[in-house]
């Protein structure tokens, strides 16, 4: 039979009697309103009278016992039968008590044990995030509760993060959750100190359901307790579901799992110098290899460029068929150098030219010599939003400040690019891929820009007041992590769903953002949209770094690529990029078009295109004639 667990209330006779200490002698069990006829229902049993007597240890009541259904012909239960019942539980309550403090003796050496095991975990394993894991599970199975999860407070970025539950895959494979400081049960614990013990989690309004949303968990009890260090609160941990039917967490409950978070907060701190020290030293030895591979312009030739007449005219950069790969070395320092002259003239933002020359030439150099994630693409991603501005298809959504520093962000959103991708920096664990874990290149392009703005004799917003500087500083940190293409589908989701209600607030930071993230986006593979034959060539010099890292991932890491990016697949290049146009590209541009309507040719030229490449799959014309 199942344990049987009943409240410590007067809603049942065993409840009143531990309560009370009084004895209960009843003759018919169903007319007593303390009697709890679900207990029958469960066993399938049928009460009729009862004798409740309760147990006691000196003058400690420790448990009660109930004897059910005087023998028939015997009539009810008599005082005699109470006499009997408590002799023989004089005798029972000295086993009892002697199993208790028994039982006692056991749970605490558990506890040290468990102590112990966690403490081994924490001290032995580097990687924090297992030593954490291990522990959670540790703390969850001793203090048996469904699910143990840990919190750390961001001061910079005002939230609590986490990607380490005691039930979840992998640290490679969690993904990372972040809360708000001032929401939920764990922001009121983080901000205000207390001790959180819960019965009905979604009847507490503290409670943010998001979690168990993301999660598919369905939370009840919750005991959320703060993280300290030196008396400074450094995160929160919570446990959540008491087992065995418990509605809540005990009171030892709450000291065993504070035994638990003295050590966490001591190991998190000891976790933390040690990547403080690791990071300063991936940091230098990524800081070597740029020095070692990238250099700022000189001045001298920063003056020379300045006093030159730009040649490039206003009229080449907005054609059609504009083609920066195609372009000398001279024309496109002009072309990007008449974009700035003519969104000055937009922003008003006065950048001074020779300081403009030394930051254009600076991001140039600092761009390596690949087939195709090198200074043409980013002029190509630039030239795009140029066009956007100019056509004034941008005037009703954005300021003119926030053009130029989405314009900077195409220019600068590719560089320093090593020629493989997020994927394969991780898979070769490669300085860039320890030191950024998600968005590896787009955060190390970032890192790189803000690098050359603030070197000295670079920074072209530097005639900007303060705040509207940070201001350019975030949307174009935004805008260049927004180049992820793993996070393209999900913000193009959220702005649909704020296109089909009609809403987009221009004040709105979140509407906005969303804004930056398909623009940026839509430059960023404006190449499909370009003449038939600039687009095939662009084509091929993107596909021959895949190829290539197809076979450095094959041969080098021994791990298989990509079947699409395989080299002998290359006479395939119509029908991939034919899919690619269809699932990738179309869905932006598309929406691109119901956003702004000023786009519409643009689309209609990705389309051409598609048709384009699908004829040529269709005649299954081979790689070697796709380069003629």
């Amino acid at each position: 039979m199942d344990e049987i667990r009943l409240p410590l209330d007067n809603k049942s006779i065993a409840g009143y009697v531990f309560l009370t200490g009084e004895t209960v002698v009843l003759e018919d069990a169903y007319q007593d309103h303390r009697f709890n006829q679900q207990i029958d229902v469960l066993t399938g049993f049928k009460t009729k009278s009862i004798l409740c007597v309760p147990i006691r240890s000196g003058q400690e009541i420790i448990g009660v016992a109930q004897i059910l259904n005087k023998r028939e012909g015997e009539g009810s239960f008599q005082q005699v039968d109470v006499e009997e019942l408590d002799s023989f539980l004089a005798l029972l309550s000295i086993a009892l008590n002697n199993a208790l403090l028994y039982e006692r003796e056991k749970k605490a050496l558990k506890k040290t044990e468990a102590l112990l095991e966690i403490a081994t975990n924490l001290c032995q394993e580097l990687d924090v995030d297992k030593a954490m894991r291990a522990s959670l599970l540790s703390a969850e199975t001793f203090i048996r509760a469904e699910r143990c999860s840990l919190f750390i407070k961001d001061e910079k970025k005002n939230v609590l993060y986490s990607k380490v539950f005691s039930k979840t895959q992998d640290a490679d494979q969690a993904e990372e959750i972040r809360i708000p400081l001032d929401q939920g049960i764990a922001g009121f614990v983080v901000q205000s100190g207390e001790i959180v013990n819960i019965t009905d989690a979604y009847s507490d309004p503290r409670f943010n359901p998001e979690i168990d949303k993301k999660t598919g968990f369905v939370t009840k009890s919750i005991l959320c307790m703060p993280l300290k260090f030196k008396g400074k609160i450094i995160g929160v941990a919570q446990l959540l579901n008491k087992e065995r039917g418990l509605a809540h967490f005990t009171p030892a409950d709450i000291s065993d799992f504070q035994s638990f978070l003295t050590l966490c907060g001591i190991a998190l701190r000891n976790a933390e110098l040690l990547d403080k020290i690791t990071r300063r030293k991936k940091k230098l030895t990524l800081a070597l290899d740029l020095l070692s591979y990238h250099s700022t312009a000189d001045n001298s030739e920063a003056q020379q460029l300045a006093v030159r007449e730009v040649a490039v005219s206003v009229e080449e950069i907005e054609r059609h068929d504009f083609d920066p790969y195609s372009c000398t070395e001279e024309g496109q320092i002009g072309s990007v150098l008449r974009m700035f002259m003519e969104l000055e003239e937009i922003g008003s933002v006065h950048i001074p030219f020779e300081k403009l020359c030394r930051f254009v030439l600076t991001v140039r150099k600092n761009y390596r010599p690949l087939p195709y994630h090198n200074f043409s693409h980013a002029i190509c991603v630039a030239n795009q939003m140029y066009k956007f501005v100019k056509a004034g298809v941008l005037h009703d959504y954005l300021d003119p400040t926030e053009t130029l520093s989405l314009f900077v962000a195409c220019l600068c959103h590719d560089i320093d690019h090593r020629g493989r991708s997020n994927a394969f920096q991780r898979y070769a664990k490669t300085p860039l891929a320890d030191l950024y874990s998600t968005s590896t290149l787009e955060r190390h392009h970032w890192k790189h820009t803000l690098m050359i703005l603030t070197s000295e004799g670079h920074n072209i917003f530097s005639r900007l007041p303060t705040s509207v500087y940070q201001n350019v500083l975030g949307v174009m940190e935004y805008a260049i992590m927004a180049t992820d293409l793993a996070q393209h589908f999900s913000i193009l989701e959220e702005l649909r769903k704020v296109l089909n209600r009609e809403i987009y607030d221009r004040q709105n930071p979140a509407h906005r953002k969303l804004l930056y993230s398909l623009l940026m986006t839509s430059c960023d593979l404006s190449s499909v949209t370009r003449p038939f034959a600039i687009c095939k060539s662009h084509a091929i010099k993107c596909m021959s770094e895949f190829w290539e890292e197809a076979v450095d991932q094959r041969t080098n890491l021994g791990v298989e690529p990509n079947p699409i990016y395989l080299p002998e697949r290359r006479n395939e290049l119509p029908q991939i990029q034919a899919g690619f146009i269809s699932g990738v590209c179309l869905p932006a541009y598309e929406t691109l078009e119901v956003f702004l309507p000023g786009t519409a040719d643009i689309a209609r030229s990705l389309r051409a295109n598609r048709d384009a490449w699908l004829d040529l799959a269709e005649q299954k014309v081979p790689f070697d004639d796709l380069q003629v």
